[in-house]
């Protein structure tokens, strides 16, 4: 099992007392940790197809939704 990385800095909450922060969900043809490679493309049309943003989740239990991304694909990944 990979530990997760600590957080190198926490930014500070955005105007409106909500905060932000930015960074790839997925890198395009780099193995990940599970040795699965996602391929250039893999994301854009669900990404084009979605009306809202995506549900950013606590655990990944989606009775906990913290709140919204707003992802994008660009290279090298996909960014969230």
């Amino acid at each position: 099992m990979i530990a997760p990385a600590p957080l190198a800095h926490a930014p500070e909450p955005a105007p409106g007392n909500t905060l932000r922060f930015a960074g790839y969900a997925a890198l395009f043809d780099t193995p990940d940790a599970g040795r699965d490679t996602i391929r250039r493309g893999a994301f854009a049309h669900t990404l084009a197809a979605r009306e809202d943003p995506l549900p950013l989740l606590w655990q990944h239990r989606a009775d906990l939704r913290i709140g919204w991304i707003e992802a994008i694909s660009e290279a090298p990944g996909a960014c969230a």
